[in-house]
């Protein structure tokens, strides 16, 4: 029986083979890959005559090396295997990457390879185009995400610097007037212990007497401790990251450690609303933001104090819509349109007085969406404005005492 294999492979390519669109050669490896003959396609693809053709090897349009040709045509020859990449150089000097599908065949009695070539180089250039597209992209995204991650540690770091900057300057001014106090109560008793000048000093003023100044002294000292007391407290909830607690202590808290008792003329300070309210979380966080919301109406109402002679702070806390809801509103006559649009960008200060960046409210707002995925909604009018914090209700366990 004849083998599929076995048929004239000349006249076979002549009549079927010569004028089809596909590329197509006849190669002998046993003359080292000697084109023995090739279609009008194949003409038309590598820019020579048939003639031309006739005349190479496989070698002198495969860019490969002679070795690992030969190893190719013996695989096809033995049918171990039959689809190849290669490069293949055109008459026009141009390497082209072609797909090579070939089988043996006979011809005038002997077993030659028949081969189709298809043209991959539009293929794999957009291929690599995609590829290239893919890893720029990738590229892109890890460096995006180098840099948000970048950003995030530094406005981490400025916000946390910012928040002891501010609890720091808080306590500053918490202790300045009862030790500037307790240190001209103990110059007068260190000047009242000396004999010439005892008399003298307890006859002019009553309130030097040796007898009046200790317990003021201790009085003092009692008031410096508690401050002391009050910001470590403070601090120390920095280290809580996930606890219940009533809103009305987290404001409280913030209160007690702002710059409000301080100012002058004072602040009239108004805490109503539900004081049962619970919420779950960083209390240190809260009470910052609270905080900074605090200072900035203070200085607001410092800048104005000739036309606010009256300031009043209201917070009130309750629910807004499905949040839970913490309403800080004052009466200093609204914020100016010139930065109504940039009140909460860092580059921004609300204070005219001040040079210094508006970092407080773009930190406030920064701590309740980081912390609690709430929001700081502002209002304003020409009688004042109201910060308000919204919290997620999301139905908070109650306080263990």
């Amino acid at each position: 029986m004849t083998s599929p294999f076995e048929f004239d492979a000349n006249a076979i390519f002549d009549s079927l083979c010569l004028d089809h669109t596909v590329i197509m050669l006849l190669i002998d490896p046993a003359q080292y890959g000697k084109i023995i003959d090739a279609n009008s396609a194949a003409c038309q693809f590598y820019g020579y005559s048939r003639e031309q053709l006739l005349q190479f090897h496989i070698s002198d349009i495969n860019t490969a090396t002679p070795q690992e040709i030969q190893q190719a045509m013996n695989r096809m020859r033995i049918k171990q295997e039959n689809v190849f990449l290669f490069k293949h150089r055109l008459a026009s000097g141009e390497i082209r990457r072609v797909e090579v599908h070939s089988a043996p065949v006979i011809c005038r009695n002997q077993r030659v390879l028949f081969s189709i070539i298809h043209d991959r180089e539009a293929a794999c250039r957009e291929q690599e185009a995609q590829q290239s597209l893919l890893e720029r992209l990738q590229q892109e995204v890890a460096v995006s995400r180098q840099k948000h991650l970048i950003h995030s540690r530094l406005v981490s770091t400025q916000v946390h610097q910012l928040v002891w900057e501010s609890l720091l300057r808080n306590l500053n001014n918490h202790l300045e007037t009862p030790l500037r106090t307790l240190e001209l109560l103990l110059d007068h008793m260190q000047v009242a212990q000396t004999p010439s000048t005892c008399e003298e000093i307890e006859g002019d003023d009553p309130e030097y007497r040796s007898d009046q100044m200790l317990p003021k002294s201790l009085l003092m000292l009692q008031g410096i401790s508690h401050t002391i007391e009050t910001f470590q407290y403070f601090f120390s909830l920095s280290r809580l990251r996930d606890e219940s607690f009533y809103l009305v202590i987290a404001v409280q808290g913030a209160v007690q450690v702002s710059c409000i008792p301080f100012q002058n003329p004072p602040i009239q300070l108004q805490i109503t609303g539900d004081h049962t309210l619970v919420h779950s979380g960083s209390r240190f966080a809260l009470g910052c933001a609270v905080l900074f919301l605090i200072n900035n109406a203070a200085e607001v109402f410092q800048e104005r104090a000739e036309h606010v002679k009256k300031p009043i702070l209201s917070i009130s806390i309750g629910f807004q819509d499905d949040y839970k809801a913490i309403a800080i509103t004052d009466n200093a006559g609204g914020i100016d349109r010139a930065v109504r649009d940039t009140l909460f960008d860092p580059s921004v200060t609300t204070h005219q007085a001040r040079n210094a960046l508006g970092m407080g409210l773009y930190t406030a707002r920064l701590m309740i969406e980081r912390e609690f995925g709430g929001w700081l909604t502002v209002t304003t009018d020409s009688q004042g404005s109201t910060f308000t914090i919204l919290l997620p209700n999301t139905g908070d366990s109650a306080v263990t005492e």
